[in-house]
């Protein structure tokens, strides 16, 4: 990571002072390796926050393909579309001639039938119209039915692909939003959707009260609470810069600043990006491998058990002395280990819908590619000599 990364995380949840750009360095004797394994995935929070979805464009092709097969088809095929009833929908049409279409449904189709129709009737372009003119010289019921069998395979692969509504798609990525956004900023810091990070706290934070165990207290709400009770302590060092510099990064370890974000944000500079894509969720199960590792590595269990993350523990984390996380309480029974950690829930939530949205956009893809490969399929119909009907 980046000098200036590193310390961009701290001034976004708004909790720490900087005072010159260093570089966090950990060693497994300070509680800066923690950190960072948390500072990373801030970083996957963070992106997926700003995750985007643009519904896909209308495929020309697919167009294309059905106004060819609108425009090759009878005219009693064409007229039906010209009907008032039809063109109010294919449920108006349907109880219309409610005896013979009964149990058909064209839900699906009417709509690009209806368009071909209006796109074709006054007169056809580009493709299509080249095509027309190969068809008008060639016809014959073998090219008739290679262009019906395509605009029916075309319109299956684009309505399968299209199952998921805009409006669905837009559900699913606002879904991602609020799961990172809960993973970076709950209880104490409140998210704030201007900057995809945690608003300034309204006053001082009190270490005692706020940085309680994990499950039964706050420890574990947010990325944002879990870092400043990291960091905070007496000495204000275990999250400093390890180069022996003056850089402090907690004002306070009993009376926490809320809002020291002013103070920083003009440093604020984009790091290594992390990569959100099909593999999000991958990623961010290394993550949190990485900071599984790291339970107990600097803190024995105490006699109960529990295990804790960070550099030195008071009697309880929330001591003015401690720079630690207790994270003891989510590998109880019935618990699900680092999982359990709120945060970790909700960053690994957001991390597997984005993959469904990921999945959902390679589809998209596929069907585009398919839908060409159609169009191909229909020229190289065109160019083959076929035998004329018999007469």
């Amino acid at each position: 990571m980046s000098r200036k990364g590193a310390f961009c995380a701290a001034a976004a949840v708004s909790f720490m002072f900087l005072t010159a750009k260093r570089y966090l360095q950990g060693a497994t004797s300070d509680a800066i390796g923690d950190f960072v394994v948390l500072y990373d995935a801030w970083k996957a929070a963070a992106a997926l926050w700003k995750a985007s979805y643009d519904s896909p464009t209308e495929i020309t092709d697919l167009n294309d393909i059905l106004d060819l097969n609108m425009s090759a088809a009878p005219t009693s095929w064409q007229k039906i579309f010209d009907d008032t009833e039809a063109k109010k929908g294919w449920d108006s049409y349907r109880s219309k001639h409610s005896g013979a279409l009964t149990n058909i449904d064209w839900s699906k189709q009417w709509p690009h039938w209806l368009r071909a129709r209006k796109a074709t009737k006054e007169a056809t372009k580009d493709w299509v119209k080249d095509v027309l003119k190969a068809y008008a010289v060639a016809f014959n019921s073998h090219l008739r039915r290679e262009i019906v069998l395509a605009a029916n395979l075309a319109l299956a692969k684009a309505t399968r692909s299209a199952s998921a509504s805009t409006e669905s798609e837009q559900q699913t990525l606002q879904s991602i939003k609020t799961k990172a956004a809960a993973a970076m900023c709950a209880d104490t810091f409140s998210p704030d959707e201007a900057v995809k990070g945690c608003k300034p706290h309204a006053s001082v934070i009190s270490k005692q009260t706020t940085c309680t165990t994990g499950g039964s207290g706050k420890t574990g709400s947010s990325l944002a609470l879990d870092m400043v009770c990291l960091c905070a302590a007496q000495t204000n060092a275990a999250c400093r810069s390890a180069d022996g510099g003056a850089t402090e990064l907690i004002a306070s370890s009993t009376d926490i600043p809320g809002n020291s974000q002013a103070a920083v944000a003009e440093l604020c500079t984009a790091d290594s990006a992390f990569t959100v894509n099909q593999e999000a969720p991958n990623h961010i199960q290394g993550i949190l491998n990485k900071l599984q590792s790291r339970i107990g590595l600097n803190i024995a269990a105490d006699a109960g058990g529990i295990a804790y993350v960070g550099k030195t523990k008071g009697t309880p984390c929330s001591d003015s002395n401690g720079n630690c996380l207790q994270y003891g309480d989510f590998f109880a029974s019935g618990k699900k280990g680092i999982a359990s950690i709120p945060w970790a829930d909700n960053l690994l939530a957001a991390g597997r819908v984005h993959q469904q949205l990921q999945i959902k956009k390679a589809e998209v893809a596929n069907t585009r590619k398919q839908l060409a490969e159609i169009k191909l399929h229909i020229n190289s119909a065109l160019a083959t000599p076929h035998p004329a009907p018999k007469r």
